[in-house]
């Protein structure tokens, strides 16, 4: 379970997150690379992936772009509200959900 002190930790974390004007595009750009360097991996067409601990999300967002179906599960309500607003500008389609999955 994560206390106040954890989730003080995981926005302090994720706080360039929230600054989309500043540093997400070249953040989505390294995301982007590295899920499609994933997928070329696995040599699979794509499928479903579930994402825990989703942050801001934009990994799966990108996993969504490249044709796969994402369940992005975050704890911190702030995240994925952030991750909701940045899929909308990309007109992707994650199923981003907040729960404590831990």
């Amino acid at each position: 379970m994560l206390n106040k002190r954890n989730i003080e930790f995981y926005h302090k974390q994720y706080e360039m997150a929230f600054k989309e004007e500043g540093n997400s595009p070249s953040r989505m750009e390294y995301s982007k690379k590295r899920v499609s360097d994933l997928l070329s991996l696995l040599e699979r067409k794509p499928g479903c992936a579930l994402e825990l601990g989703s942050g801001p999300g934009l990994d799966a967002i990108n996993m969504n772009l490249l044709g796969v179906e994402v369940d992005a599960l975050e704890i911190v309500s702030d995240l994925v509200n952030h991750g909701k607003k940045i899929q909308d500008k990309y007109h992707s389609k994650v199923n981003f959900i907040e729960m404590d999955f831990m």
